[in-house]
């Protein structure tokens, strides 16, 4: 019993401690997914182009976050259009991979991380939001001009890594000390539980020891038909024991009377033909009171 809850306790958590790294890891890229959005979403807002469709780029103390200018912080912007590129002053060193122009209004998110070549040589791994957008300007009563262009908002996987990775020992830590504190308690209900049947095989070494004649009637209900069925099965050996013991005595007394009378007769010098017959006489007497006890 206690193997069995303990291996299905272990499994339980072990399905449990798995399906909870798995939300958090979820909500973690979800929330993830939500805040490069806001990101573009500032970025946009102090968006703004010439007459010829060229970007203003956007002032430094107007980066939503300032990740953004320190390079290599890890949290990365670019603008790629028909007419013009721009980075943020964190892709300095960075080989980011080129966003494609998206269609205006689409937005995508790339929930597997891409690989980035630093300066370095060394290969890193980000997570991408993308947003497509057509910008129209012009003066009234003149042509408005389209500038259609994509901007894409990275952030290193180690971060969310990171996150996850200290979730994850906290989850399992607790997850273990949940499962020693549940295996003590299950031990001490199961010994709690049987004990009724440890003081049941108590008393039956008493009884088979001849300490005790029966077993006591002080026993949980669960028990009582097989405490009840034990105390049948010691009354009815008792009784076959007195059976067999009264047909012991009943044989030893009916032996008893024809050796007598053989001893009697070898003590009074009686002739041997007389004693012959005689012998004879309690032999078949004998082997009859035999054959009587035997068919008992």
């Amino acid at each position: 019993q206690l193997l069995a809850a303990s291996l299905g306790l272990i499994a339980f958590l072990g399905l449990t401690g798995v399906a909870l790294d798995q939300a958090f890891r979820d909500t973690a890229i979800s929330n993830l997914h939500a805040r490069l959005q806001n990101d573009a979403y500032a970025y946009l807002g102090d968006f703004e182009f010439t007459r010829n469709n060229e970007l203003i780029e956007p002032s430094r103390g107007q980066a939503p976050d300032s990740r953004f200018l320190q390079p290599g912080s890890g949290l990365y912007a670019i603008a790629r259009g028909n007419t013009f590129r721009w980075d943020s002053p964190s892709v300095l060193g960075r080989a980011l991979p080129e966003p494609e122009l998206l269609k205006p209004g689409e937005q995508r998110f790339e929930e597997t991380p891409l690989s980035v070549v630093d300066d370095k040589g060394v290969t890193h791994e980000v997570y991408r939001f993308s947003y497509g957008l057509a910008w129209e300007q012009g003066e009234t009563g003149q042509e408005s001009t389209v500038t259609r262009f994509t901007i894409a908002i990275y952030e290193d996987a180690e971060q969310l890594e990171l996150q996850v990775g200290v979730f994850r020992r906290a989850l399992w830590r607790y997850l273990g000390l949940a499962a020693l504190l549940l295996l003590l308690v299950q031990m001490l209900v199961l010994r709690w539980s049987l004990q009724p049947l440890r003081v049941l095989e108590r008393e039956l070494s008493r009884v088979r020891r001849g300490v005790s004649e029966r077993l006591s009637g002080k026993h949980p209900q669960e028990l009582e038909q097989i405490t009840e069925s034990i105390n049948a099965l010691i009354e009815s050996e008792y009784k076959h024991l007195d059976q067999s013991r009264n047909a012991l005595s009943d044989l030893a007394h009916s032996l008893k009377t024809p050796l007598a009378v053989m001893r009697s007769r070898l003590d009074s010098g009686t002739s041997e033909e007389e004693l012959r017959r005689e012998v004879d006489g309690q032999i078949r007497r004998m082997d009859e009171i035999v054959s009587y006890q035997l068919s008992r």
